[in-house]
């Protein structure tokens, strides 16, 4: 019975600011008539404030948009296509289960192929992956920081630390061939896609901020040099990313 109070209290909560933003608004929309109106201003600046709030509320769907998009992509890559797009125009392997996805075989690569079976290994240990990131910025990274700040500032500590339960997708590989690059050497560029439900809080003596539902795309290139004839085949794993990636 407890447990069932707890989860409806954070419900009654968005409730309430909900209704209160509402309300706000509401309040400011009536505020900004009686002005114009009692200080005699010209109607045009209705015109230009409504045209405002126009753009400002399209961009803001867009990005809703973009953003439920590329949370329903992490999720379920093959659900969204099918409901989305005629599944006259797509390929069998996408609404026939029982037919692998074989865009691979037209440039025969074991690497490329390792690449599509490391998601599926990323998706399953993502929440494993999650508890060792999280123990390492408690015991490393807070210490770290902490030891680096004024007095103001501390102490420092993070209140919350929890990456989501949506893991990283490649959305695309690319392998380059011997003819640009050492022989010693494997080359790849992957088009990284992250949504991530992560929520992030710190304290910083007073003062509190957090990080909540944030989005990464962009093309990390790994390279991995020398290659050795000994488990794991490769000397160092260098990982970065090509440009600046789009938040």
């Amino acid at each position: 019975m407890s447990e069932v109070i707890g989860a409806e209290e954070p419900r009654k909560r968005q409730s309430f600011l909900s209704l209160s933003w509402a309300y706000l608004k509401f309040f400011g929309s009536c505020l900004s008539l009686w002005s114009v109106g009692y200080f005699h201003f010209s109607p045009t600046w209705i015109a230009l404030g409504s045209f405002g709030y126009f753009v400002i509320q399209i961009a803001r769907n867009r990005r809703v948009g973009l953003t439920s998009s590329l949370k329903a992509i992490g999720e379920n890559e093959k659900n969204f296509i099918l409901r989305n797009f005629s599944v006259r125009d797509l390929p069998s392997w996408v609404y026939f289960p029982d037919v692998d996805r074989a865009e691979w075989l037209n440039k025969v690569s074991v690497i490329r192929r390792f690449c599509l079976v490391a998601c599926q290994a990323i998706k399953r240990m993502w929440p494993y992956i999650s508890d060792y990131a999280r123990d390492i910025i408690l015991q490393n990274v807070e210490p770290a920081i902490s030891a680096n700040l004024p007095a103001a500032l501390k102490p420092f500590k993070f209140s919350v630390i929890d990456l989501g339960d949506t893991p990283p997708r490649i959305g695309g590989v690319k392998v380059y061939m011997e003819e640009s690059i050492q022989r010693d050497e494997v080359v790849m560029d992957l088009d990284l896609m992250l949504y991530s439900d992560a929520r992030i809080k710190v304290s910083c003596g007073k003062i509190k901020a957090g990080i909540k539902e944030f989005e990464l795309r962009g093309t990390l290139r790994v390279v991995m040099k020398p290659l050795i004839p000994k488990v794991p085949f490769t000397g160092a794993v260098t990982v970065c990313f090509l440009d600046s990636p789009v938040s």
